[in-house]
């Protein structure tokens, strides 16, 4: 898993932890301006499978040397726009890359174009409710549409929720990227199955505010 800002960390961090616990996952955090603290750092990771002595700082070219050597199966890119679009152009240069995945630390509600965009050259993109997945279809139908759209529960909240219409709450679900290697990721590729659940902090849903710039 590859992150930015702390919002991003913690988003990642909590999504990757849902692997199952005997297959490897790394974290690393790209060296920019909005990376977060130390501090910052322990509490995004607090609760999850990464422990933040072990996290390196990477610049872009690390990135791509990093996946290159190790060839993981997928990556998560758990950053903003900007960047995602940037670090996808590299890795998909590389021979036998990674299934790229990507995703948002909250409700991105309207959809807007340049959210596709930014995230054209990814393999499945992870939304939270029924609405970003209908109005994300409608944009990528146009704007990018190799791109895939998986449904799944955010994990900053608790397991059990009521069901409102248009919100994912205890029913939740992945759709799988449409690569050979997508069943890495725990997806069958002919539609969605359940996601695992992930151990949420009780009242906590600073996460779930959107920067627009994404």
């Amino acid at each position: 898993m590859l992150g930015d800002s702390d919002s991003y960390v913690k988003w990642g961090a909590a999504l990757a932890s849902r692997l199952p616990p005997h297959w490897d996952a790394s974290l690393s955090v790209m060296a920019t301006p909005v990376a977060p603290s130390e501090r910052q750092l322990a509490v995004a990771l607090a609760g999850t499978r990464f422990d933040a002595d072990s996290v390196r700082p990477l610049d872009l070219h690390a990135v791509r040397e990093r996946v290159a050597e190790y060839r993981p199966d997928a990556v998560l890119l758990a950053l903003r726009g900007p960047f995602v679009r940037v670090v996808a152009h590299e890795l998909c240069s590389l021979e036998d890359r990674p299934v790229l995945v990507s995703g948002f630390p909250g409700l991105t509600i309207p959809a807007v174009p340049k959210a596709v965009i930014y995230r054209e050259l990814c393999d499945l993109v992870v939304l939270h409710s029924r609405r970003e997945v209908r109005e994300f279809r409608g944009l990528g139908a146009e704007l990018a549409p190799r791109l895939d759209l998986g449904l799944a529960m955010l994990p900053f909240l608790p397991a059990v929720l009521p069901v409102a219409a248009d919100t994912l709450a205890g029913e939740t679900a992945l759709a799988g990227a449409h690569r050979a290697r997508a069943g890495v990721a725990g997806w069958d590729g002919g539609g969605y199955r359940h996601a695992m659940p992930v151990a949420a902090e009780p009242g906590d849903r600073k996460s779930t505010r959107l920067d627009r710039g994404r």
